[in-house]
């Protein structure tokens, strides 16, 4: 929550704000069997995958821990997460911001 007073600090770097579209050169079957496996990983629970459409569905999942921000030099604090917040100053602390957010 941003209150009275709070400055919020932009972030430094641009993020991608649409679905990730990517090509890799493996054959499909070892392609799906990593996707998957990165599903998993992350903890997200897979209700249904169709290999034909190329799709894959999740229960609904919570996000909250895959938050990161960056720091001064406008790196990511943990590269590894999905989604990067900007931050906020009030006179007293320094804190992540939930209320922008960005896809990493």
């Amino acid at each position: 929550m941003i209150g009275c007073g709070n400055k919020v600090i932009p972030l430094k770097s641009k993020y991608q704000d649409r679905p990730y579209e990517f090509t890799v050169a493996d054959n499909r079957e070892l392609a799906w069997n990593k996707l998957i496996d990165l599903f998993s990983a992350k903890g997200l629970t897979i209700k249904k995958i169709d290999k034909n459409d190329g799709l894959i569905t999740t229960d609904i999942t919570s996000f909250l821990r895959s938050y990161t921000s960056e720091n001064k030099d406008g790196s990511l604090i943990n590269p590894d997460e999905f989604v990067v917040c900007s931050k906020f100053r009030d006179p007293l602390t320094l804190a992540t911001s939930f209320t922008r957010s960005h896809l990493s």
